[in-house]
Order: structure tokens, then sequence, then C-alpha cells
């Protein structure tokens, strides 16, 4: 085939997609990974832990209680969590989604990993110190990102897209 038949066979595929589909390759490309919770992880590592014998059964009680006091605080640990893998050229970027049980205990936890939180907007937020990015609070999920436009005022809650998933129990 010829270079010129090709031009034109591009450009009438080109005519035929419509610019809205044109328009829709702006955003990444995304794999989205969930975990039904962190009660479900939790019990996996309880499992895991108590493998060991006596000796893990000693340390469950303490390593249950760090993870609840100090990673977990705020989020709601029944509820799936959601990364977004975004396959920008050149770069990869995440969008973490944590379930909220608790905004002022989850951002006291950031607090604590000394990620500092300033509100620039209703439900917005500029991250800074240990992580520079945004946070933004979505139906009961705070989502994360390095850049401000990854996490767009009106972008529809993490949990809708993976109901479907969720009720055939995919991790």
């Amino acid at each position: 085939m010829t270079r010129s038949i090709q031009v034109i066979i591009a450009v009438i595929i080109l005519s035929l997609a419509g610019v809205s589909q044109i328009e829709a390759q702006d955003d990444p490309p995304t794999v989205t990974v969930i975990h039904p919770g962190a009660e479900a992880l939790l019990s996996d590592l309880e499992y895991v832990t108590k493998l060991a014998g006596d000796l893990g059964q000693e340390q469950w009680k303490n390593i249950d209680e760090l993870m609840r006091e100090q990673f977990l605080l705020g989020i709601d640990t029944n509820q799936p969590i959601r990364v977004d893998i975004l396959l920008d050229p050149g770069a990869v970027r995440y969008r973490p989604n944590f379930p909220i049980a608790d905004r002022k205990d989850f951002e006291t936890n950031l607090d604590l990993f000394g990620i500092t939180v300033r509100r620039s907007g209703r439900d917005f937020y500029t991250l800074g110190e240990a992580f520079e990015g945004f946070m933004r609070y979505v139906q009961d999920y705070a989502s994360i990102a390095e850049q401000k436009g990854d996490i767009p005022a009106g972008m529809p809650g993490p949990k809708a897209a993976i109901v479907k998933l969720l009720e055939k129990n995919y991790d």
C-alpha cells in the first residue's frame, strides 16, 4: 500500500471517529488495583503472622494495634481501597483512593507521617513536606495525586467504577 493511500485511510478513520473520541485520548491509560479493604488485609496478615507459632501469636496483638492506631487512623477498614496507576508516556503516576471513616483523624494521620494538609477549596487540599501533591474528598474517599489535574472537580466516586468487581469478590 502506498504512503498516500495510507494517509487517505487515516484521514477517513479520524473523520469517522469524531472529535470527542480524539479528545478522550488526552487521559492517560489507567490500571486500577483494588483490595477489599484493610480488614481483609489485616486478616491475611494475622494468618501469616500466626504461622510463626507461639511467637506469632504473641506478636499479633502488637502488630494489629500498630496497624490500627498508626497506619489506619481515619480509614474505613471495611471499604475497598483503590489505587489507579496512570500510565503517561515517560512517567507513571499513582492516585490512591482511601475510604474515609473520619476526615479529621485521617488528616491527623497524614500529619503524623510528615505530610501537611492545607485546605484549598471545599473538598480540595494541598499536601506538602513529606509528600508534595493534592487531595480531594470524593464521596467518602480521599483521592490523592501528585498532579492537580489527576483529581479534577466532579470526578466520579472511586467506588462507583469497581462495584461490579467487588460484587464478584475480585481482588
